[in-house]
């Protein structure tokens, strides 16, 4: 570590910090989004925002409070995209009921929404989800925990 003197004052640089290093420190704020969401959601379940009766296997911390604007935020595009995606299975289904759609979602963290689709009659063909390597383990450890 290189260090200047100014008087009696010792300044030292900074430690040199590589790309291995700045991209991991990338990938814990990204993969943090997804413990924030989580959350978020949660506090609009326990409000009555919305319904999601899977969120509880992935959020541990049962008291989970937001103010009203993150609240009705999280439930607009929770809304949203339900929406979004149920008119997508619709068109997708044929017309002996079978939906031969397949939904890839980007970065899905501890989405629940192939659960909630899973237990309706349009649960799409295929559904893939992507994510962190560290996002997606923790996910399929909680799902192995909670075999209901």
């Amino acid at each position: 570590m290189a260090a200047n003197h100014v008087g009696d004052q010792v300044f030292k640089a900074p430690e040199a910090r590589t790309g291995v290093t700045l991209q991991r420190e990338a990938d814990r704020v990204i993969q943090g989004t997804n413990d924030d969401a989580s959350m978020s959601k949660m506090s609009c379940v326990q409000l009555g925002y919305f319904d999601d009766e899977f969120l509880k296997l992935f959020v541990r911390r049962r008291r989970c409070r937001r103010s009203p604007l993150i609240n009705r935020g999280y439930f607009a595009r929770v809304q949203a995209i339900r929406q979004l995606l149920q008119a997508f299975l619709r068109n997708v289904t044929n017309p002996e009921g079978v939906c031969e759609g397949q939904v890839i979602s980007l970065g899905a963290g501890w989405d629940t929404q192939f659960f909630r689709l899973a237990t309706t009659s349009r649960a799409p063909k295929k559904y893939v989800e992507v994510d962190h390597m560290e996002v997606a383990s923790s996910k399929c450890r909680s799902i192995e925990s909670h075999q209901e």
